[in-house]
């Protein structure tokens, strides 16, 4: 973000938050209290799952389900669609990888990771944690009733999701806005 964030708890709290989501996220770097905040992680290795397809698989996968034709092309549902990633299970010698080995064996930059790459032409399914976070509220479910809105930290600011090379060139950046953003300012 290019500004500080708003109205957050405190310290301690942040901080025991940020080594919550390191377990999930390994390697995860993140500052909310700086005049910069910041969270940056290995894409491969912060989702939940991810699933390397061709186009054809993908269309197949899309489908396969009445329920599935309805969405939106840009949804590509992966609760159901197994951990698939041929280029690391390949490099370990194994014939499958869980998530867990997959976010161990990509947390490091200069590790393994820096030699894996997104090929061109495979299709790519994450499962991004969408349970914890609600694009629709713009809010973070954390679990045991604690509902996080997040508008009312951002001070107008959106939710990026990206990829870079690690020298600020992007590959894709997502932005994700919400009307709640924009309306609580100064909430």
């Amino acid at each position: 973000w290019d500004r500080a964030l708003l109205q957050l708890p405190p310290r301690w709290l942040v901080e025991f938050g940020v080594s919550v989501f390191r377990r999930i996220a390994r390697g995860l770097r993140a500052d909310f209290s700086s005049e910069k905040p910041m969270a940056l992680s290995l894409l491969a290795s912060t989702m939940q799952t991810v699933h390397a397809h061709s186009a054809e698989e993908s269309r197949q996968l899309l489908a396969s389900d009445e329920a599935q034709r309805q969405l939106p092309w840009f949804v590509c549902p992966t609760a159901d669609v197994p951990e698939h990633l041929p280029q690391l299970t390949e490099r370990l010698g194994r014939t499958q990888v869980s998530p867990r080995k997959r976010k161990t064996a990509l947390m490091n930059p200069e590790g393994m990771a820096s030699d894996l790459y997104f090929q061109p032409g495979t299709v790519y399914s994450f499962d991004a944690y969408q349970g914890v976070f609600d694009a629709h509220k713009y809010v973070l479910d954390v679990g045991a009733g604690i509902v996080v809105d997040i508008s009312k930290h951002l001070d107008e600011q959106c939710i990026e999701v990206m990829a870079t090379n690690g020298n600020d060139e992007y590959a894709w950046c997502f932005e994700i806005w919400h009307k709640n953003v924009l309306t609580n300012k100064n909430a």
